[in-house]
């Protein structure tokens, strides 16, 4: 079983640069509307 927990500990900045970059397409996509 997949758990990003687990994928977050082991590699924490990757972790926080995917969160950024997921945070931030939606940021824009909501400011389009």
């Amino acid at each position: 079983v997949y758990r990003a927990d687990d994928y977050v500990h082991e590699k924490p900045w990757q972790g926080i640069g995917v969160g950024a970059a997921v945070g931030l397409v939606l940021g824009l996509l909501l400011a389009r509307r």
